[in-house]
């Protein structure tokens, strides 16, 4: 929740990072909300339905994970089902565990209640389409989760950490294309600078040197693992390894995950899987589960750390809550085990007490009031968990006949400042501690006098209302509520008309919801919420204090703010291009020399220091670090076999899809669009295949496949092109699947739309030896990247 509120603060936000260098510009939001509307399903986000969807799988129970794959060779889809099929059987081992019995699914209402809040609130918009799956059985339930999972693990992986590899060096992945293609309607002048200076030419297509800069830092950030990074798998949660079946569960999870790590090594090195190992080749790692960060293996360096946050813990009043049971335990003396911050930081505490003040309170489920205990606490010497948190002790003297089963732990924070709980452990039961799980800041007193509750196994109720949200009123920092809302906080139209943007969500441009804040609405739309200097999020989802130092919205906020005008002084033109491909090289080389203002360039140290490199004269320059595709061969962006592998095994290898029916046609009516039919014939197919085969062939055989942004980005073409220094057309891009299992580019369709007068404009580019048609599929295939980056991050990502 707090990248999502990082995003809209900095990236996504009107007139951001996405608008400024990424198609399609100030309508990048809304072609976001068109693709939701769509394209998107919720059973569909299953890496099997993804890929059966696209054609590139089909259905075989005699095939590895029930599924022959269209291309044998896919790294994405042969790594991704194998840790598809692991997720799954760990999902499935749990959910037969605690819901042994069919019916136990449906009578569970808090399930029920979740499934349901998803459905219709967070996804309201949709939420009476008949594709969302039942939660009836309980293999309903693990198809949901495992979804769910694999979403926000495998894909998220796979989309996310790559990003400085593949896209590190611009001109692989362009962000945005700036000319039109020289054969546009183009004049004699025109066509005369192409053919005099076609690098020169090219390069004005691409970003400009801001753009592009501003995206490769911005990119290094994102492409970051946290030093707290948690993978999944790696750490069982502590009350659940006290239950035997459910440890021995995720010992298997974590054995086979581990075997997969060596299953991927092993593909890596084999020579005869093209789209994942060769010269030059960067191996293809991403859904490895316990690699080191990702392709980039980048990361803060651990020492720092502790000089970077600081903690003071203080009192704390906890309560013990009893149910009234109809057994009698002959308990002695209770233990409570605090374990303080759950991050290598250290607490600077001289003496914490922990007092136990006599109140009642009501248990929801007899209607009874037990008296609480009390009791003092103190600080264990030497007490460290392998994780640096600090223990707390305190004995509590518990009467046989008057006090039940604990049913919570309620937790009162006397201090100013609030505190991280790890978990609390009851020791001194016949059957052994009770270990309660609570990874969770308690907030002040003084903030909220409503004590936190920490539950053993009952009294959810009361809890579930606290942080249910009823549509009213500001959230505060300390507050833990979770309500949603329509993105209506993306523009800023009270600084400027040009930073209005729409809402997102409803009836007009549907999209999930986000987290509520209650922020007042702005002066001049009365639908916009305002921004603030801070987003709130639920405090329970905020990053912890390491990674807000290494990706936190304050630190990379003040950084991109602190960049950008740094780059716009050292530049001096904004719209300026790189002049030639050495010019390029140079970033990694010699850096960007950064003027010496106030006091940007120490919050850029902090926050970049990697690519932030003190030169002689005590200035600063921008180095960026050699992308690990272009150390091993600097012409990697440029070959066609290197295009073609990365829709299998690049940043975005989830869009590529089987050609199932032929000619291709666009859906857009005709009357606003143009004629659709596209303009890459039978003929020219064949003709591109040396007569290999016939396009019947070609299409039977599953020979063919394309990446189609045509109708997704055709509507945009015509208000994109009012924006200055930007281009747009809707594309489409065929492939060929030669016989060693690599994808040939074999053509790329460019289409605008009738506009300002002029009729529809459709043009096929094929790769080509002749020194003019190379240059022109250069060309075309610099503005389809710049599409498959726009999608990538808007969508994919």
């Amino acid at each position: 929740m707090e990248i999502n509120a990082l995003a809209r603060e900095a990236l996504v936000n009107a007139g951001g990072i996405i608008e400024s260098s990424f198609s399609p510009r100030k309508y990048a939001n809304e072609l976001c909300a068109d693709a939701y509307d769509k394209q998107w399903r919720f059973d569909q986000q299953a890496l099997p339905a993804d890929l059966i969807k696209r054609g590139m799988a089909v259905e075989d129970s005699s095939a590895p994970h029930g599924l022959k794959l269209t291309i044998e060779d896919y790294p994405f889809a042969n790594d991704g089902l194998a840790l598809w099929d692991i997720i799954k059987q760990w999902v499935t081992d749990y959910v037969n565990y605690y819901y042994p019995e069919q019916t136990l699914i449906e009578s569970d209402l808090e399930l029920q209640s979740w499934w349901t809040e998803i459905r219709t609130v967070g996804h309201g918009d949709k939420k009476d389409e008949p594709w969302w799956p039942l939660l009836k059985t309980p293999n309903d339930l693990i198809g949901i989760v495992t979804t769910i999972v694999w979403v926000t693990s495998g894909h998220h992986a796979a989309v996310n950490f790559g990003q400085y590899t593949y896209a590190g060096y611009f001109p692989n992945r362009p962000t945005i294309a700036r000319t039109n293609m020289p054969t546009e309607d183009a004049s004699e002048e025109v066509l005369e600078k192409f053919w005099a200076k076609p690098e020169e030419a090219l390069m004005q297509c691409f970003p400009s040197q801001i753009q592009a800069t501003t995206v490769m830092a911005v990119l290094d950030i994102l492409s970051n693992h946290s030093p707290d990074e948690e993978y999944l798998g790696e750490n069982i949660e502590p009350s659940w390894e006290e239950n035997d079946v459910i440890k021995a569960a995720f010992e298997r999870f974590n054995g086979r995950l581990k075997e997969l790590e060596g299953i991927i090594d092993e593909r890596n090195t084999n020579k005869n899987l093209r789209n994942r190992c060769g010269v030059g080749v960067v191996p293809y790692q991403l859904l490895k589960p316990f690699s080191e960060p990702g392709v980039t293996s980048k990361g803060a360096n651990p020492k720092t750390l502790g000089q970077l946050v600081k903690f003071v813990a203080s009192m704390i009043i906890v309560f013990l809550t009893a149910t009234v049971d109809t057994m009698k335990h002959s308990w002695g003396k209770i233990q409570v085990s605090f374990h303080g911050n759950k991050f290598n930081i250290a607490w600077r505490v001289m003496k914490e007490m922990i007092n136990l003040r006599k109140q009642h309170y009501r248990v929801i489920e007899t209607g009874l009031e037990k008296e609480t205990i009390k009791g003092y606490a103190h600080r264990i010497i030497g007490g460290r968990d392998n994780i640096g948190g600090v223990k707390y002790e305190a004995d509590f003297d518990v009467s046989i006949d008057d006090f039940g089963m604990v049913g919570a732990i309620l937790v009162e924070n006397e201090h100013h400042k609030e505190m991280f709980i790890n978990n609390i452990v009851l020791h001194g039961f016949p059957n052994g501690s009770i270990n309660v799980t609570c990874n969770s800041w308690v907030h002040s007193k003084f903030d909220n006098p409503q004590k936190r509750v920490f539950f053993t196994n009952k009294l959810r109720e009361e809890d579930l209302k606290n942080v249910k949200g009823n549509g009213e009123g500001e959230r505060k920092r300390f507050e833990r509520i979770y309500d949603y809302d329509v993105y209506n906080d993306l523009g800023n139209p009270d600084k400027s008309h040009d930073l209005k943007r729409p809402v997102l969500g409803g009836k007009e441009r549907p999209y999930p919801r986000r987290c509520r804040t209650g922020r007042p609405r702005t002066k001049t739309d009365p639908v916009s919420e305002q921004n603030s200097a801070s987003v709130y999020v639920p405090r329970d989802e905020a990053f912890s204090e390491i990674k807000q130092i290494t990706f936190s919205a304050n630190t990379v906020y003040s950084g991109l703010h602190a960049l950008v005008p740094s780059l716009q002084t050292a530049l001096l033109n904004p719209s300026l291009g790189f002049p030639y491909f050495r010019a390029i090289d140079s970033l990694f080389d010699d850096g960007l020399k950064l003027p010496p203002t106030k006091i940007e360039q120490g919050i850029l140290r902090n926050v970049l220091p990697r690519l932030i490199k003190t030169v002689k004269d005590a200035n600063d320059a921008l180095q960026f670090e050699i992308p690990d595709t272009l150390d091993r061969d600097k012409f990697f962006w440029f070959r066609d076999e290197e295009f073609g592998r990365q829709t299998l095994a690049g940043l975005n290898p989830c869009c590529i899809q089987l050609v199932k029916e032929w000619p291709l046609k666009s859906k857009l009516d005709p009357e606003i669009y143009g004629p659709a039919e596209s303009a890459i014939t039978a003929e020219l197919i064949e003709r591109e295949i040396k007569g290999f085969m016939t396009i019947d062939e070609a299409i039977n055989e599953k020979k063919l496949f394309i990446l189609d942004y045509h109708d997704l980005l055709l509507p945009y073409v015509k208000k994109v092109r009012e924006i200055e220094g930007t281009t747009l057309y809707g594309s489409r891009t065929l492939f060929f699947l030669t016989l060693d299992g690599t994808l040939r580019p074999l053509a790329i369709e460019l289409t605008r739309p009738p506009m300002d007068g002029k009729p529809q404009w459709k043009e096929v580019f094929t790769p080509s030896w002749h020194a003019t048609a190379v240059w022109l599929w250069r060309f075309a295939k610099a503005h389809v990247l710049a599409h498959d980056s726009g999608y990538h991050q808007l969508v994919s990502h």
